[in-house]
């Protein structure tokens, strides 16, 4: 059997080595002899020393090319690549899921202009063919937002790429095409899940109100079944696990989450 690991964000850890024509802040480095742990060092996203970080695993879009990569002077690798030590710690000085865990609390606003270059930040927004079209998930004063206004509301914030990764990403899942291979669906349930966002005014500088529905606490119900859709469109079979009340990353410590993965790889 060949087992394909594909992490998410708390799931890897990444390394870099720097040669920069340029800095954002005099304590940070220019350049490194050595690679250095980028994601993540929690050393890092202390004040001063995060504006050297968020400087450094920051995207740059190409329009032309409609490709991202990483800053002038930034080489980005991934350690032990086709081994899973990278895959178990976040910082891999901390060696406990505790410590892992314990990430400092970071205002959005703080980290947002590296947030947008992350192409998944908008690939991961809500689709049509899950989400009701007329379902507001942002509300300004003066604006209210669907699926069917993504390029206004990038326009509208002043992050027009957004708008030109959402296009380059979105054919990638926009039919949900039965993937033609056994599917073991597991999702949690009856978390509060952020699901609209409410701005009373100084639209997109402030932190909006939160209006939360069912989920795992990061992945909204809706999204996470939708996998049902492929039972009847392919001969392979579609299995879906509900686990009532786990957390989006704790879940992955369940014993039966683990006894499930255990069972569908070893089982004849």
């Amino acid at each position: 059997m060949l087992l394909v690991a594909v992490p998410g964000d708390l799931g890897n850890q990444l390394e870099a080595k720097l040669d920069k024509p340029s800095v954002v802040h005099y304590i940070c480095y220019k350049k490194t002899e050595n690679f250095f742990t980028l994601w993540l060092n929690l050393e890092l996203l202390v004040p001063y020393a995060i504006d050297c970080w968020i400087d450094n695993i920051r995207l740059i879009y190409n329009s032309t090319t409609h490709t991202s990569d990483a800053p002038p002077g930034v080489y980005v690798r991934v350690p032990g690549f086709g081994k899973t030590y990278s895959l178990e710690y976040l910082d891999p000085s901390k060696h406990s899921v505790g410590d892992n865990n314990r990430i400092p609390l970071i205002s959005p606003l703080k980290i947002r202009s590296q947030q947008r270059t992350a192409v998944s930040t908008t690939w991961l927004l809500p689709y049509d063919h899950s989400w009701p079209k007329d379902q507001v998930f942002i509300k300004t004063p003066t604006t209210n937002y669907t699926v069917k206004d993504y390029e206004k509301l990038y326009s509208d914030i002043g992050f027009r790429d957004g708008w030109l990764m959402r296009k380059d990403t979105e054919p990638l899942v926009s039919d949900l095409t039965a993937p033609g291979v056994a599917v073991h669906c597991l999702y949690g349930n009856g978390i509060p899940t952020p699901e609209a966002f409410q701005y009373s005014d100084m639209f997109p500088d402030v932190e909006p109100d939160v209006v939360y529905g069912d989920g795992d606490g990061t992945v909204n119900l809706r999204s996470a079944v939708q996998c049902k859709r492929w039972t009847g469109q392919q001969k392979q079979p579609v299995a879906l696990k509900e686990l009532p009340g786990n957390e989006h990353v704790n879940m992955l410590t369940n014993i039966t989450t683990v006894d499930y993965i255990k069972t569908v790889l070893f089982s004849p």
